[in-house]
């Protein structure tokens, strides 16, 4: 029997955005990456998401939920960039996960990704409040297939929001005008720590310039409407 023990230590770490006064329609929320000698696995990496559904008087509704996937309605488009370049982008994210979901979901993903919004509930309490995980691998296809740690290379996860929250409700009360307040967007990333005789390999790696190849899917959506 063969065990790994090339990792000595994986904890998860919180990086959020410049600034949290920018989580309305419309913005563009960078999520920074700062620790530049970091080894990250971006594959395991989620975004966790706070906030609260309300009337726009700021009263709580009683009849408004989200839609399946509903927070990642809130935004047009979700974009991976190393060192200031694109290297993954995802439009329509929300419609993306609902898609990728229903054909490669098995009954014990789904169960697990309620947290995540797959579900056909509302996830806000009676309150309105909501609290969500959601896997960075079900909205990249850089994430889903890329399986290797980044070596001390700086990364950013962009979010740019969309201009209206209403793809990402329902509400069968006509009369209420509904909106989705953030509280806070986090990106939570696994750092990896290697034992000695892997961090030499890896250093010896980078002082040689040794080309790493990462392949991947990059997802993309067509939309055609009549």
């Amino acid at each position: 029997m063969m065990s790994n023990i090339a990792i000595s230590n994986f904890e998860k770490h919180t990086h959020g955005p410049y600034s949290t006064n920018n989580l309305n329609n419309n913005d563009e929320i960078r999520l920074h990456i700062q620790q530049q000698y970091a080894y990250t696995a971006i594959f395991c990496s989620s975004l966790y998401m706070r906030g609260q559904l309300l009337i726009t008087d700021e009263t709580v509704s009683t009849t408004a939920f989200f839609v399946k996937m509903g927070l990642l309605f809130l935004f047009d488009e979700i974009r991976y960039e190393m060192i200031g370049i694109t290297v993954d982008r995802c439009r329509n994210p929300g419609l993306n996960a609902l898609m990728y979901g229903y054909v490669s979901f098995n009954q014990n993903e789904a169960i697990r990704l309620e947290n995540a919004g797959w579900t056909d509930g509302n996830f806000a309490d009676n309150n309105g409040y909501f609290d969500v995980c959601i896997p960075l691998n079900i909205c990249l296809g850089f994430a889903e297939d890329s399986q290797k740690i980044m070596l001390n290379v700086c990364q950013e996860l962009v979010l740019v929001s969309s201009n209206t929250d209403i793809n990402a409700i329902k509400n069968p009360t006509a009369d209420e005008n509904i909106k989705v307040n953030l509280h806070s967007i986090q990106w939570r990333v696994p750092y990896v720590s290697v034992v000695d005789l892997e961090r030499l390999k890896l250093i010896n790696c980078m002082e040689n310039n040794i080309e790493l190849l990462v392949p991947f899917r990059s997802w993309e959506l067509h939309e055609y409407r009549c």
